[in-house]
C-alpha cells in the first residue's frame, strides 16, 4: 500500500498531464458528433488559438526562467529583470493577438473584452505553471496548465447528453473556466510561492538568452501549428476540422508522452546528464513511438468496424500514415530537445536557431507554395522535425566533445 502510495504521489504530474491529454481528445470527439462540419471548423480554430496563444503568449521567457531560477530554501530565486519583461510581453501578446484573432476570424463572435481576459489568462497560466514547476511543484505546475482541458471535456459531455447545439455558448463556458481557473490559479500562487529577487545574472545575459529563447519558441510553435494555418488557409473550414480531429485524435497520445518527458526531464538534466543513459532514453522513446503507433492504427479501425465513430478513418489512409510518423518523431526528438534546453550555451543555441530557421523556411515555403494536398503539406513538416531533431543532437554532442 505505502510504495503504490509512493508511486502515485512520484507520478501524480504525469496522471494530470494524462487526464488533460485524454480529456482534450474526448472533447475533440464528442464536439465533431455535436456541431455541423462548419461549426466544428470554428471550433477547432478557437481551441488552435488558446493553444497557440498558450504556447507562445511570453514569447519563450518561460525557458529563460527555467534556466536563470531556482529554488533555496523553500524561496524561488530570481531576476527582477525577467519579471517585468514577462509582465510587459504578456500585455502586449494580449493585445496583439487579439486583434489578430478578430480580424481573421470575425466569423466567431466574441465580445472584444472578453477575448482580452482570456487571451492574458492563458498567457499568464504559462507563467504560473513555469514558477511553480521552478518550486518542484510539479503537480500543480500541470493543473495549472491542464484542468481548462478536462472541464472543456465537462461541459462537452453536458453538451452531448442534452443535445445542445449552441456554439456561442460553448465558447462562452470555456473562456469563463479559462478566466476561473486562471484566478484560482493567482490565489494558489501568493498561498504556496515567495520570490527572492536577486542580481546574480547580469541583464546582457539575460536578454541575449531571451532572444535565443524566443526565436527557438518561435520555429517550436511554427512547427506545432503552421500546419494548421496553411491548410486553413488553402483548403475549407469544414476540411480543417476534419484534418483538426485526425491530428488530436493520433497525436495526443504522443503530446502526453512528449509534454511529460519535457516537462521532468528539462529540470533532471540540468542538474543530471549522462550520455549513455540519453542514448538509451532516445531508443526507448523511438521505440514506443512505433508501438503507439500500431496501438493508435488498430484502435481507430476497431472504432470504425464496430460503429462507434462516423468519422471515415479509411478516407484519410495516407493521412493517418504520416500524422503517425510525425508523432514518432516527435517523442523521439523530446529528450534531445530538453538536454538541448538545459545544457546548451549561447553558442550552440545560435546555431541551432540559424540551422532550423533555414531549413523550416525552406519547407515552409515549399508547403504554402507548391503543396496542393494535405499529404504533401505533411511531408514538408516530417522534414523540420527530422532535421530540427539531428541539429540539436549533433550540436549538443559537439559541445559536450562527445
Amino acid at each position: 500500500m505505502k510504495f503504490f502510495k509512493k508511486y502515485i504521489e512520484k507520478h501524480a504530474s504525469l496522471l494530470v498531464i494524462i487526464a488533460g491529454a485524454f480529456s482534450f481528445f474526448l472533447s475533440n470527439i464528442l464536439n465533431k458528433e455535436i456541431f455541423s462540419a462548419k461549426e466544428y471548423g470554428y471550433y477547432s480554430i478557437f481551441i488552435t488559438y488558446l493553444s497557440v496563444i498558450y504556447l507562445f503568449g511570453i514569447l519563450g521567457l518561460e525557458q529563460n526562467l527555467l534556466r536563470f531560477s531556482s529554488k533555496k530554501n523553500n524561496t524561488i530565486e530570481t531576476q527582477i529583470t525577467q519579471i517585468r519583461v514577462i509582465f510587459l510581453v504578456s500585455i502586449l501578446s494580449t493585445l496583439v493577438g487579439s486583434l489578430f484573432f478578430l480580424f481573421f476570424y470575425p466569423e466567431i463572435k466574441i465580445f472584444y473584452a472578453l477575448l482580452l481576459i482570456i487571451t492574458y489568462s492563458m498567457i499568464n497560466k504559462l507563467f504560473l505553471s513555469n514558477l511553480f514547476r521552478v518550486n518542484l511543484n510539479f503537480v500543480y505546475s500541470q493543473l495549472i496548465s491542464n484542468f481548462w482541458k478536462i472541464v472543456l471535456f465537462l461541459i462537452s459531455i453536458v453538451f452531448f447528453i442534452f443535445k445542445i447545439k449552441s456554439f456561442e455558448k460553448l465558447i462562452l463556458l470555456i473562456s469563463s473556466s479559462i478566466l476561473v481557473i486562471f484566478v484560482f490559479s493567482l490565489i494558489l500562487f501568493k498561498k504556496k510561492i515567495q520570490i527572492k529577487y536577486v542580481n546574480d545574472i547580469n541583464d546582457k545575459t539575460l536578454y541575449t538568452s531571451a532572444l535565443h529563447f524566443f526565436i527557438s519558441i518561435t520555429l517550436f510553435t511554427i512547427l506545432i501549428f503552421a500546419d494548421r494555418f496553411i491548410i486553413e488557409k488553402k483548403f475549407s473550414v469544414e476540411e480543417f476540422g476534419n484534418y483538426f480531429y485526425l491530428t488530436n485524435f493520433f497525436l495526443a497520445p504522443f503530446s502526453i508522452i512528449q509534454n511529460y518527458i519535457g516537462f521532468k526531464q528539462l529540470i533532471y538534466f540540468k542538474h543530471n546528464f549522462s550520455f549513455p543513459e540519453f542514448k538509451l532514453i532516445n531508443l526507448k522513446n523511438f521505440i514506443l513511438g512505433i508501438f503507439l503507433s500500431f496501438v493508435l492504427y488498430f484502435f481507430s479501425t476497431a472504432l470504425t468496424k464496430l460503429g462507434l465513430s462516423t468519422f471515415k478513418f479509411e478516407s484519410y489512409f495516407y493521412d493517418i500514415l504520416i500524422i503517425l510518423l510525425i508523432g514518432v518523431l516527435r517523442l523521439f526528438s523530446s529528450s534531445i530537445l530538453s538536454a538541448f534546453e538545459a545544457l546548451a550555451n549561447v553558442e550552440s543555441l545560435k546555431k541551432a536557431n540559424m540551422y532550423i530557421i533555414t531549413i523550416t523556411f525552406i519547407s515552409l515555403s515549399i508547403a504554402n507554395i507548391f503543396c496542393f494536398s494535405i499529404i504533401t503539406v505533411l511531408l514538408c513538416f516530417v522534414v523540420i522535425w527530422f532535421f530540427r531533431s539531428l541539429t540539436h543532437l549533433y550540436l549538443l554532442k559537439k559541445q559536450l566533445n562527445i
